[in-house]
C-alpha cells in the first residue's frame, strides 16, 4: 500500500512538472515568457497555461 502512494505521488509530480516544462517552452517559442526582464510574470504565465493542461494530463493518465 505504501508503494502505491509513492508511485501515485511520483506520477502526479512528473505529470505536472512535464506539463509546466512544455508550457514554458511553448511560451518561450511565441515570445510571451519574459524570463530576462520580468521573471515573476513569466512564472505566472507558465502556471496559468500549465494548470489547465495538467488536468488533461491527469485525466488521460487515469484512463490508462
Amino acid at each position: 500500500m505504501e508503494r502505491d502512494k509513492w508511485q501515485f505521488l511520483l506520477r502526479v509530480t512528473a505529470g505536472y512538472g512535464l506539463t509546466l516544462l512544455i508550457a514554458a517552452v511553448i511560451l518561450m517559442m511565441i515570445q510571451k515568457c519574459p524570463w530576462g526582464s520580468d521573471p515573476a510574470t513569466a512564472v505566472k504565465r507558465v502556471i496559468l497555461v500549465g494548470y489547465p493542461a495538467s488536468f488533461s494530463a491527469t485525466v488521460l493518465d487515469s484512463l490508462r
